[in-house]
């Protein structure tokens, strides 16, 4: 099986999920790189498709999402990292939108999502958001996106990445 996987990364977090790809996937990494670097006659010459993302305001990166809708006709396995929540349930979630960028002629083999670190200057836009909050709830879904930001701190970790690796071990 030839692959290619195609990423976008701010922080670092999505790039290390495509490294622990492109060292444990079955059969020849045809590219391993950032979206904007995406050579497309390997696209096409490529059997899988790995393509990797942050979550940014509720979907994919822009780049990620504008790469997803040049494919056609090829199996595609998702891979995202979430800087918010503190649950795989929210983390796959969060692939949902990022789902509707493909096409339908598009085979979706996989989907991998996980804890990744915030990005510079997130908790200070939480923390300004939190003083101007007009209303109990407003500062109660604040609150709660602040309270996680600790426990996203070094993730994604060897287990995100073990967990990554046993998922696409399948394909």
């Amino acid at each position: 099986m030839k692959y290619s996987i195609v990423y976008t990364s701010k922080s670092g977090n999505t790039e290390k999920l495509a490294l622990a790809i492109k060292e444990s996937a079955n059969g020849e990494c045809l590219q391993c790189v950032k979206a904007d670097a995406v050579d497309a006659n390997k696209i096409g010459e490529s059997d899988l498709v790995f393509v990797g993302a942050g979550s940014y305001k509720g979907t994919c990166d822009e780049a990620a999402g504008k790469f997803m809708q040049t494919l056609k006709n090829k199996k595609v396995f998702l891979f995202m990292t979430v800087g918010y929540g503190n649950n795989q349930e929210y983390y796959d979630k969060m692939l949902n939108p990022a789902k509707t960028f493909l096409d339908s002629s598009n085979t979706l083999v996989g989907t991998y999502a996980c804890q990744g670190q915030w990005i510079d200057g997130q908790k200070k836009n939480l923390e300004n958001m939190l003083e101007k909050a007009a209303t109990d709830n407003e500062k109660k879904v604040v609150q709660s996106k602040l309270a996680n930001y600790d426990n996203a701190m070094g993730h994604p970790n060897a287990d995100d990445l073990n967990k990554l690796k046993e998922a696409i071990k399948t394909l």
